[in-house]
């Protein structure tokens, strides 16, 4: 069974890569998805160079949600808050 040691690691690959290959908008539209992962995110980053590592990042917290306390998955997104950056949402 993962651990939140295992999940974190994947959290910060996945952080790794967004930092690496994404400009800083694109990245605030992950952060924007990733918020959104319980609703429709997908039409946030739909269509978007972004949209299969914001899947990533869904399926990684929906399998954290399933193994993990939710204090666990907590510190998890406390994690990807502190590393991508937050733009108000578009109107």
């Amino acid at each position: 069974m993962a651990t939140l040691e295992d999940f974190r690691s994947e959290v910060e690959r996945l952080l790794d890569r967004a930092e690496g290959h994404f400009v800083l908008q694109e990245n605030g539209r992950l952060r924007e998805a990733i918020d959104n992962r319980h609703g429709d995110w997908l039409a946030i980053v739909g269509g978007l160079p972004i949209q299969g590592l914001a899947a990533e990042f869904v399926d990684l917290l929906a399998r954290a949600d399933r193994a993990l306390s939710l204090g666990e998955v907590r510190e998890l997104e406390k994690v990807i808050r502190k590393r991508l950056p937050y733009f108000p949402p578009r109107k």
